[in-house]
Order: C-alpha cells, then sequence, then structure tokens
C-alpha cells in the first residue's frame, strides 16, 4: 500500500527503535485502529455478499456449460467455478456444489489426479455440512479415482467404505429413490471384482533407498566475512573459474506477489488451488501442503482481513513469529530470575543482547537479523517510509487482534503503547534487513501477441512460392513501391498528429503484480471511477505513490479512512478476478536464502544467478574470478545488457534500494552507451546512434526523445494501416506486401539492430511470409534474426522473459509446419535451412528446462513442452528420410500416387 504513509512520520533515523518510538503517536494509533476497523468490516462484507454473488454465478455456469457445445473447452466456465472454491465460506451449499461440480468435471475429462485431490480436499471439512447423497458420492468418486489411477490398494479401502455407507444409509432410508442410487449400485458390481481381485493377489513391494537431496551445497572456494554492520559479503579465497557453481541453496522464507497461482508452501504453479479455510485467501496445491503449513495459524486472520497480502508482508510475519517462538522461553527464564519486563526499551535492549550472544546453532537467519542494527542509508527515503509504515500498521493489528501477543509476549507485563513499539521495532528491523536481502524473480509473463491477420492463410498449389522473394513475386520496386507507401503514410501520420498515439512499446513502471492491484485501485479513486465489474478496473492506469500521498496526506484521520475504505471494499471484491480470471500478467517471488543475501549488488555482477523448478537458487561464476574478489549478484535481473542507467535507477528506486556499485558511481558520461535503446539519427548522413545518455546526437545534437516520439508516431500510423487494409476484402496481397516491406524498411532504417521495435518488426513480417508461403525467404530472416539475438543476449534469463525467444520459437515451428505441409517424397529440398531451423527449435526447448521453471508443473504447459519435442523429433525423421531416400524409391512414391 505504498503512499498511505502514517500522518506523522519522523526523519529517516537509523535506529529502529528510536524511529518506532518516534512514530508513536496517539493519532497515528487512532488511525491504523480506523483503518483495521474498516478493513475487517469491508471483510466481513464481502464473505457475507459472496455468498449471493456465488450462487447466481453457479446458476449461470449450469446454464452456460448445458448451452456449450461437448467438443468445446469449458475452461471459462472452471474458472467462475474455481472463484467459488477459492473465496465462497467454506460452510455454505454453493461451495459444496460448486467443488462436487468440478470433480464431475475432472471425470469427464479423465483428470483423475485432480479430482482425487479435490475430493481429498472435500473429506477435509466436517461431514454435518454435507446430504447423505454427498457422503456416498464422496466415496464412489474416491474408490472410482484410486480405481482409474490404478491404485487398487486404495481403491478398495474406499470402496469398502462407500458399500458400508450405502447399506447403513439405505437401511435408515436417507438415500432417495432415484436412478442415481441404481447408477451407484451399478459402478459398484461393475469395479467391485476387479478390484478385489488385484488386491488378493500377493505383490512384494521392492523399495529402493534414495539417499537424501542436499538441502544446499556451499562452494569451498568461497569465504563469508562477518554478518557486522557495512562489513557484509563474501570472498573468493581461491580462484574460481567461470561457470563453477559456487552456491545452492533452498530459500528459507518466500512470498509470492500475484495471489492465487502459486501454492504457497511448496511454489508449485498450478491452475487449480485450494484455499485455506478460514481465511479463504492463502493457496495451496494439495492437502498435504496445506497441513504442513502450521504456521499459518498466526497469520489466518491477517489473510482474511487482506492486511498482508495488501502490505506485502507475508515474508516479514512469517519471520517475526519465528523471532517471538525464539524469544518466549528466554522471556519466561529472565521472568524467574529477575521478574517481569515493563518498559520497551528494557525489553528491546534484552532481545538484541539475547540476539547477539545466542548459540551458533540456534542462530538462525531471523535471530541473527535481530542482533544487528542494518544499513538504513542503503534504502532511500521513501521506502523507508513504507516500511516504518507497514511496521506500526503490524505492530497495531498484532497487538489488538492476534493471539501471538497472548501466547509469546504475556510474561512481559508491558502497556499498549510500550507493547506496539516493541514489536514494532522488531518488525522495522526484520523488514529493512528483508528488502536489504531478498531476491527477487519474475516468473512468469505472458508474451507479447501480435495481431493475427483476418485474410486465411494462403496454401500454395504449387511449391512456386516457397523458394521465392515476395517482392520479387509480386513486381514490387523496392525504391519506388516503398517510397509511395511511405509517403501516404507520412501524410495520414501528420494528418493524424494531433491524436494520442498507440505506443507499440509503452514505457511503464515497474510495479510487482499486488502493487500494480493496488495503484489500479487508488487511480479509480483519485479519478473518481465507478469500478462496477472488472472491466471498469482493467481499464484504469495505475496512480504513482507520489499522486496517492498527494490526495491523502491533506485529509483527516476520518476523511482517509472513509476514502480508503472504498479501496478495501473493491479490493476483496476484486483481487481474485484480477489475478485468476483475466490471467496474471506477471508472477514475482520474493525470496531470502541465509547464504546468498551475503553477496552484495552490482549492476555488472560477476555471479550469475538463476532460480531452479525445485525452488532452489543456484549461484555460479560468470567470469573467472582471481583469490581475493568480492563476489557480487544482480539484484532484480538489472544489468548492463538490459537497461540504460536511468532504467536501472528507475527499477532499483521502485525497489527502495540506493545502488553504489562501481558502474552506478562512474560519472554519466563515462558509462558505456547501451545499444539496445539506440536509434539512427534521421538528421545526419552518418549513421550516428543515439543513446537516453547522454541524449543527443554527437554530431548535430538532435534530440533522442524527439525523433523517438516521432518514430513510434509513425509506427503507430503503420500498425493501423495494416488491422485496417487486413480486414478490407478488397485489399490485395500485393498491397500487404509493399506495407510490410516498408513497415521492415522503416525500422531497419531507424533502429539500431537489437532495438525492441526493431524485433517486434521483423517479426511480424517472418509472419506475414510465412502465412503466404514464402517460406525460404522467412527462414533466411529468421535464422539471421535468431543468430543476432542470442549473439547480443547469450545464456541469458531475460531473452526468455521477454517473450521474444518464445515468438522466435512460434515463428519457426509455423514455418516448418508449414514446410512439411506441402512437401512430396518427389520434392527436391535444400536440408540446411531446415536443420538449422531445428537447431533453433532445441535450443529453445533445452532452455525452456532452466529459464521456465514453473511450468515444469503446469499440466498443461508440461504437456505442450512434450508435444514440442515431440514434433521436434517427427521433423527431424522426416528431413531425415527425404534426403536420405533413395531416387529409386522416390519414383515409386511418386507414382503410387
Amino acid at each position: 500500500m505504498n503512499g498511505i504513509h502514517l500522518s506523522f512520520l519522523p526523519e529517516q533515523l537509523d535506529d529502529d527503535f528510536a524511529a518506532i518510538c518516534a512514530a508513536l503517536t496517539p493519532r497515528n494509533v487512532i488511525e491504523t485502529e480506523l483503518l483495521l476497523h474498516f478493513l475487517k468490516r469491508s471483510a466481513n462484507e464481502f464473505f457475507n455478499y459472496i455468498v449471493e454473488y456465488s450462487e447466481n454465478v453457479l446458476n449461470d455456469t449450469n446454464r452456460l456449460i448445458r448451452k456449450r457445445d461437448k467438443n468445446k473447452s469449458l475452461k471459462q466456465e472452471i474458472s467462475f467455478l474455481n472463484q467459488i472454491i477459492y473465496r465462497t465460506p467454506t460452510n455454505s451449499v454453493v461451495f459444496m456444489e460448486a467443488l462436487f461440480f468440478r470433480i464431475a468435471y475432472f471425470f469427464r475429462n479423465e483428470k483423475f489426479s485432480m479430482a482425487k485431490r479435490d475430493i481429498l480436499y472435500l473429506k477435509s471439512f466436517e461431514s454435518n455440512h454435507m446430504t447423505a447423497q454427498q457422503l456416498v458420492d464422496v466415496e464412489t468418486f474416491m474408490y472410482m479415482s484410486n480405481y482409474f489411477m490404478r491404485e487398487m490398494r486404495e481403491a478398495r479401502i474406499y470402496l469398502d467404505q462407500a458399500e458400508e455407507l450405502l447399506d447403513q444409509f439405505t437401511a435408515k432410508k436417507l438415500l432417495p429413490e432415484s436412478s442415481r442410487v441404481q447408477t451407484i449400485l451399478g459402478d459398484l458390481s461393475k469395479f467391485k471384482a476387479e478390484i478385489r481381485e488385484f488386491t488378493n493377489n500377493a505383490r512384494i513391494q521392492f523399495q529402493i533407498k534414495k539417499k537424501p537431496a542436499k538441502e544446499s551445497y556451499i562452494n569451498s572456494d568461497c569465504e563469508f566475512r562477518s554478518a557486522q554492520l557495512n562489513n557484509a559479503g563474501a570472498l573468493a579465497c581461491n580462484d574460481i573459474a567461470k561457470g563453477q557453481v559456487v552456491i545452492v541453496e533452498q530459500p528459507h522464507f518466500f512470498q509470492f506477489l500475484a495471489s492465487f497461482t502459486n501454492c504457497e508452501v511448496c511454489g508449485v504453479y498450478q491452475e487449480h488451488l485450494y484455499t485455506c479455510r478460514d481465511c479463504r485467501y492463502r493457496s495451496y496445491c494439495s492437502m498435504t501442503c496445506m497441513k504442513s503449513d502450521g504456521a499459518h495459524i498466526y497469520e489466518c486472520y491477517g489473510y482474511k482481513i487482506g492486511l498482508i497480502p495488501m502490505l506485502e508482508a507475508t515474508i516479514l510475519f512469517r519471520c517475526f513469529v519465528q523471532v517471538a517462538q525464539f524469544l518466549s522461553p528466554a522471556f519466561n527464564k529472565f521472568r524467574r530470575k529477575n521478574g517481569p519486563i515493563r518498559d520497551a526499551t528494557t525489553a528491546w535492549h534484552f532481545i538484541v543482547k539475547h540476539c547477539s550472544l545466542s548459540d551458533r546453532h540456534q542462530k538462525t537467519i531471523v535471530v541473527e537479523f535481530l542482533s544487528r542494527q542494518p544499513n538504513c542509508k542503503l534504502l532511500s527515503i521513501d521506502k523507508w517510509r513504507q516500511l516504518i509504515t507497514n511496521s506500526f500498521r503490524l505492530a497495531v493489528f498484532v497487538h489488538n487482534d492476534t493471539i501471538i501477543q497472548a501466547i509469546f509476549f504475556d510474561q512481559l507485563e508491558l502497556c499498549k503503547d510500550e507493547s506496539i513499539k516493541l514489536i514494532g521495532a522488531i518488525l522495522m528491523r526484520l523488514s529493512v534487513h528483508i528488502m536489504l536481502n531478498s531476491q527477487r524473480d519474475e516468473l512468469q509473463f505472458i508474451s507479447r501477441k501480435f495481431n493475427s491477420s483476418a485474410y486465411p492463410a494462403y496454401k500454395p498449389e504449387n511449391l512456386s512460392r516457397m523458394d521465392a522473394n515476395v517482392f520479387e513475386y509480386y513486381d514490387i520496386n523496392a525504391h519506388s513501391d516503398f517510397v509511395d507507401c511511405f509517403q501516404n503514410l507520412q501524410e495520414l501520420t501528420q494528418n493524424s498528429i494531433k491524436q494520442v498515439p498507440k505506443d507499440p512499446m509503452p514505457n511503464t513502471p515497474h510495479y510487482n503484480p499486488m502493487s500494480k492491484f493496488i495503484c489500479k485501485l487508488f487511480g479509480s479513486l483519485i479519478n473518481n471511477v465507478e469500478i462496477n465489474k472488472l472491466e471498469d478496473l482493467m481499464h484504469v492506469k495505475p496512480t504513482t505513490s507520489e499522486l496517492i500521498e498527494e490526495h491523502l496526506m491533506p485529509l483527516s484521520s476520518s476523511k482517509r479512512c472513509h476514502l480508503l475504505s472504498d479501496i478495501f471494499n473493491n479490493y476483496h471484491k476484486f483481487v481474485f478476478d484480477y489475478f485468476s480470471l483475466c490471467g496474471a500478467t506477471r508472477q514475482e517471488k520474493w525470496s531470502l536464502c541465509p547464504k546468498l543475501r551475503h553477496l552484495q549488488h552490482s549492476c555488472v555482477p560477476n555471479v550469475e544467478l538463476r532460480s531452479l523448478s525445485d525452488g532452489k537458487y543456484l549461484a555460479k561464476a560468470a567470469m573467472d574470478l582471481a583469490t581475493g574478489t568480492e563476489l557480487t549478484v544482480c539484484f532484480n535481473s538489472v544489468e548492463i545488457l538490459k537497461q540504460n542507467r536511468k532504467e536501472r535507477h528507475d527499477i532499483l528506486q521502485k525497489s527502495g534500494i540506493i545502488c553504489s556499485c562501481d558502474l552506478c558511481s562512474l560519472p554519466a558520461y563515462i558509462e558505456p552507451d547501451n545499444m539496445r535503446s539506440g536509434i539512427l539519427c534521421t538528421f545526419c548522413d552518418q549513421d550516428n546512434i543515439i543513446t537516453q545518455l547522454p541524449g543527443k546526437c554527437i554530431q548535430c545534437h538532435a534530440d533522442y526523445n524527439e525523433q523517438l516520439q516521432q518514430m513510434k508516431i509513425f509506427i503507430s500510423q503503420v500498425l493501423r494501416q495494416m488491422e485496417v487494409k487486413e480486414l478490407d476484402p478488397n485489399t490485395t496481397q500485393r498491397d500487404l506486401a509493399i506495407l510490410y516491406g516498408t513497415y521492415n524498411s522503416y525500422i531497419t532504417m531507424h533502429f539500431s539492430e537489437y532495438h525492441e521495435l526493431r524485433l517486434i518488426g521483423i517479426l511480424s513480417f517472418v509472419e506475414f511470409l510465412t502465412k503466404n508461403g514464402f517460406l525460404k525467404q522467412a527462414t533466411d530472416v529468421i535464422i539471421a534474426l535468431h543468430c543476432s539475438y542470442y549473439s547480443y543476449f547469450g545464456d541469458n534469463t531475460d531473452c526468455f522473459k521477454k517473450g521474444f525467444a518464445a515468438l522466435i520459437f512460434k515463428m519457426v515451428k509455423n514455418i516448418l509446419k508449414s514446410y512439411f505441409a506441402n512437401l512430396s517424397p518427389s520434392s527436391v529440398i535444400n536440408k540446411e535451412p531446415l536443420n538449422q531451423l531445428l537447431v533453433i527449435i532445441l535450443y529453445t526447448l533445452k532452455n525452456q528446462e532452466h529459464h521456465l521453471d514453473p511450468s515444469i508443473d503446469d499440466a498443461e504447459t508440461y504437456n505442450m513442452i512434450l508435444d514440442n519435442y515431440a514434433l521436434y523429433y517427427n521433423w527431424k525423421r522426416i528431413v531425415s528420410y527425404l534426403t536420405l531416400m533413395p531416387k529409386a524409391l522416390k519414383d515409386y512414391l511418386n507414382l503410387s500416387q
């Protein structure tokens, strides 16, 4: 909740306890309690509203499914069921009906493992919430899912339970006499014989003892310095070769900033998750993960009212609970010896001293955090203000509304203000350490999509187009035709120059998923936009924290809280829809690792950090490291090859970090130019590349921003004309070829080789060539683009996150499909370009194992990757057959056709 700062904030202080004491004013306490009151009231109103709303949604979903063709996907309807299952109170009838409906859907689509997970989730609820018929259905579904998964021993157990329940309810006449009961009896007799015959046969169970996987690996050539103030870090105590593994480590704490997409315990990405039965927010992939999350009991109410997700404080709250559990025995021991502590100052000094003197075996990461004061000067002023505000809000919440105060701090006889001081100081110290030491990863992106052409893909009657050049085929003069088209577009651009252009590469702020959602809600409040449905919210631009603060700070506490109550209402109402129904555009993960946190940040790191599929982090040397070299990693994937100086600092500032690495310490004019964002000066005869720094042409001093804006306006006009012409039935293929050729020539002449606008334009040209059968030309362009692209980015995570690698992969697949759709045994083919396309396919698939980790546990994406591998091997076999097939066999196959 950036921008919702305390009414009174002290100056930035290095002492956490002193800062919290200065912030403890009556107005801040009263205002925080008012905010919590409105937040709790909004949550209660939402859960009352969602039951009635879910009943209507379930009825509409049933009606849609009955009308829908059985062969069509029911993905949208199932997403509505998910909304009910995730957020509706579990003691409601509509929740049970929705869950039964989804189980039946999984059975119909033969997703028996997913159906079994749903049934186990359903069985965890008390049976008095279900009717007799539903209880029988649960046991029936359970044994049938085990049967179809060939888990016969479990199937027999649940089969016996189903028979017992059926006999019991039939005897008591609790089941209606209907065809449904007869169907269940028929299923019992159908499966009973096979299940019992299978389980009666003795089978020897072979158990292979596997060595437990190592939780972490630390290279012996690394030395970690003492974690004192301004002295933390890691050194290479011996030479380390490039590519050598430095650290492999499992994070102790992590959190996701896009809700309802990943399991909060194991981190698995799943399309269908389960939420805590009390808070209806924290998500799990299975009952195993849900039962293992014992610490959730302390934070459950904070999730239910939305406070912890809104403050992005999952790691912070978990660390605080662990600290409270660690300190409770020490408080008891001190009280027995010296009596109770009655003031926060004494308690704070005791906590810091106790953590400092703790045995090294007891010194966990959070205990170490409490033992030393963090360097707050590394935080920007805005981030520090946000952290102290969040810590204060959470301290009031912990004191008033959780059992933590009574269980762990009851030995301290502190009044309310003293208790808030102590809890707030602990939270503040932990939050600063977490901010400075956590790793951030962007796990999921939705690739940039091109507008699909409205005209049907051309199917050549012969192979003449496959080897032809599109401009020669349509007799296009590259000079005259392109110039005429360019002049026409220029005239259209001049006529519409006053209109707001469609920016093909919008320069959006670096919001994390939750912050963007909150800022959209504030944008609707500041701009007086009424939000009645999700579409209204999606069209609102996220506002900045500065505008939020400017709007709220002049108001009194009561007015601020009343305005924020609308934010809280819309938060609960749309949080699931925003992150699930409309599809999360990004997923950001914050992790806290015991050893990796010692590595300092640098915008030009010497250690490459990679997130593995099992949640671990792998750090390996990015270059040869000499003895004594300090190991550095890149914070939040900020590297010199990806952003220029301004972009780097913007991202770091959004994260609240002040960077002082060697590169950022240089004067701006010394820093190397960033060729990715370069444009070619339009006023010079020479090919002078202008970058954002210094921002002017070195020869004619033309301004970078002015030229870039003009180029974007022209490209917007080109894209608009493409949409118009593709929908016009009178448009010829030659007209479109001229338009695409003009577009391709323009971006080649005006943007540097690795500029994103140039890459997007070339890919759209390749798509046009492929759809119209000019496969050789499309192949030449995509191979050249791939070689150029990867020679610049290398084996870098960013090229997969950006979506360009996925688009190149998609284009290559389409080219190969078109090739093989039009080849015959008699075709004379050049295998070299086909082999190069296959190399691109294999290269991308191999790298997906490293860079698309969340998809490994996503059944849909995992199956897609397997299908792509199958396509690759099939295509490779076809190429081999066509190139190695004897001429006599080719002639024979030709005659047989």
